[in-house]
Formats: C-alpha cells, structure tokens, sequence
C-alpha cells in the first residue's frame, strides 16, 4: 500500500488523526486504571 500525500486540510486526515489519538487516550487510560489497581491490590496486607 502506497501513501499519499494527504493535506492537513482534508477533513478524511482530521478524522483519523482524531481516531487514532481517540484509541491512545482510551488505551493509556486503561493502562492507567490497570497500573492503579494493580498496585492498589498488591500494596493491600493479606491481599491475596
């Protein structure tokens, strides 16, 4: 697949630059509340 060159104006580039930053904000989010409940987990006593 060849890539061409897109102008920043083009509405069909906004939407998926949109999109893509979309899933990286939900994906490094869930990796947040992950992280957090992970060592939330593990810093509890007795947690099994």
């Amino acid at each position: 697949m060849c890539w061409q060159p897109i102008s920043m104006k083009d509405p069909t580039r906004q939407v998926l630059l949109k999109s893509v930053h979309d899933s990286c904000t939900m994906h490094a989010t869930l990796m947040r509340i992950t992280v957090l409940t992970a060592s939330r987990l593990i810093s509890q006593p007795g947690a099994a």
